[in-house]
């Protein structure tokens, strides 16, 4: 099974987000925890919000965040998000 780059930096910004759940990080601290360009984040944390994985929180403490515990996240809901269903 290939994993593309999107996929993998779904997932990279889904285990960051995991770990500092359940507070929100913003744009600028997930590009710059993983090494990623901003462009980059926000076009795949566009995705994962549209797919219900992550949520947006505006405002001064606002930032991303997961929309369930991390333990009721599934890696199938991540990667499907991202590109073609695994199976």
């Amino acid at each position: 099974m290939r994993i593309t780059t999107s996929e993998e930096y779904g997932l990279r910004l889904a285990l960051q987000l995991a770990t500092c759940y359940p507070q929100a990080l913003t744009l600028g601290e997930l590009a710059e925890r993983e090494g990623i360009p901003q462009p980059l984040v926000a076009k795949v944390l566009a995705k994962l919000r549209r797919a219900g994985v992550v949520r947006a929180q505006r405002g001064r403490r606002g930032g991303y965040e997961l929309t369930l515990e991390p333990a009721h996240v599934m890696l199938d809901r991540v990667l499907g998000a991202l590109g073609e269903p695994l199976f």
